[in-house]
């Protein structure tokens, strides 16, 4: 007796089926892993930017409060490894009238520091803040 089509023994896949699903699966996600490799170090990348830009806000933040507004060269360095520099400096008037004023305008240079990948990384910002006239 030859089996019949409805015989529950023929339902299901056969051996060399099962094989090439497996051989089309492996060649899927060889080609996919790179890709997810490279998106999650862009995210870590991002994440690492993320967190100096953090900083950077607060430092700027931190001007006149923890950082006088006065010229001159400030830095420090973070727990997790990211170091900041903020260099002060009078900016240029803009009039040649002399000012009554006793709040003078100063250019601040703020930069943030770290490392990525074996190799220095950096964001940089710049803003003027008022400060009292040394």
């Amino acid at each position: 007796m030859s089996p019949t089509p409805t015989d529950p023994r023929q339902a299901g896949f056969t051996l060399i089926e099962v094989l090439v699903a497996f051989a089309i699966l492996a060649v899927a996600l060889g080609a996919l892993l790179p890709q997810v490799s490279q998106t999650l170090k862009s995210v870590d990348r991002l994440e690492r930017r993320e967190r100096a830009a953090l900083i950077a806000e607060g430092r700027l933040d931190a001007l006149g409060a923890e950082i006088p507004v006065r010229p001159g060269e400030f830095e420090g360095q973070t727990d997790d490894g990211y170091t900041w520099r903020a260099v002060i400096c009078c900016a240029p008037p803009m009039n040649a009238a002399p000012n009554p004023m006793p709040l003078h305008l100063y250019r601040v240079a703020l930069s943030v520091g770290w490392t990525e990948a074996g190799r220095p990384a950096e964001i940089a910002v710049q803003t003027e803040r008022l400060g009292w006239r040394q």
